[in-house]
């Protein structure tokens, strides 16, 4: 399974797997190792300390034994420790800055609702990273949990999209602040939320973020298309199929990792 020179990618869950996606679109003959780390406690609940040894431990192992040249943190609240000094020199990035910079950069926007885990929420990461925005944030757990087991169209998934989207009435533009909610299109979200006009993406921003970090640029294309794609679970490898398959469309073989 190791392939040189691809791009790794973790998440606690699924939801970086959207990133995985969209990454395959431009570059569809470079390879991905991606880790769902669902075997760990989910990383909302994880202190700072052990949240970062955790993520380290993943960065190191895919560029051990995937040789993976840089790595994308697909994973809003694991996103809140890279500032930690374990991380320095890394070629890695989460999602939450290259959200906020093109929010600041090119959007210009002057009011933003987040909605994300409680990690995510209470960290102010958005918040502290967005100066001069006026920034909404609404902790939308259990969302990714049903997101992730495929609950859609249920009731539990009606009642907790009324629970969150209620405490956001007039707002335009949504920071999908956890990589799971992009499985929700506008539409739905209009349902709950009418005034709702743009759902920022963090895994499309932080795409775009690493093409003009360059890098991707010189990078010798790898034969085939998704043959030499890598996806590992330290959990639940059968369900980890099955919720890609119910969020994104995507038929993967997953290997079981015990890290």
């Amino acid at each position: 399974m190791r392939r040189a020179g691809s791009l790794g990618v973790l998440d606690w869950g699924i939801g970086g797997l959207d990133f995985v996606n969209k990454f395959k679109r431009l570059h569809p003959t470079r390879n991905v190792a991606y880790i769902g780390d669902q075997g760990a406690t989910p990383y909302g609940k994880q202190g700072r300390e052990e949240l970062a040894e955790r993520v380290h431990t993943l960065i190191r192992f895919l560029q051990s034994s995937h040789d993976c040249t840089h790595v994308v943190v697909a994973c809003n609240a694991a996103s809140t420790v890279l500032d930690h000094p374990l991380f320095a020199g890394i070629p890695v990035t989460g999602v939450i800055k290259p959200t906020s910079e093109a929010i600041l950069a090119k959007k210009g926007l002057q009011e933003v609702s987040v909605i994300g885990g409680r990690a995510t929420i209470e960290s102010n990461s958005y918040k502290n990273a967005l100066p001069g925005v006026n920034v909404r944030q609404v902790v939308a757990q259990p969302l990714s949990a049903l997101i992730e087991e495929g609950a859609f169209g249920t009731d539990r998934m009606d009642k907790c999209l009324v629970d969150i989207f209620s405490q956001l009435e007039g707002t335009q533009n949504l920071i999908m602040g956890c990589t799971h909610y992009t499985a929700l299109s506008l539409d739905t979200v209009k349902h709950y939320l009418p005034t709702v006009s743009t759902l920022i993406d963090p895994a499309q921003e932080t795409l775009q973020w690493a093409e003009r970090q360059g890098w991707f640029d010189g990078e010798a294309p790898v034969a085939g298309s998704t043959a030499g794609d890598v996806f590992l679970s330290t959990g639940d490898t059968e369900a980890m199929e099955r919720a890609a398959c119910l969020a994104w469309g995507m038929e993967i073989s997953v290997h079981s990792v015990a890290l």
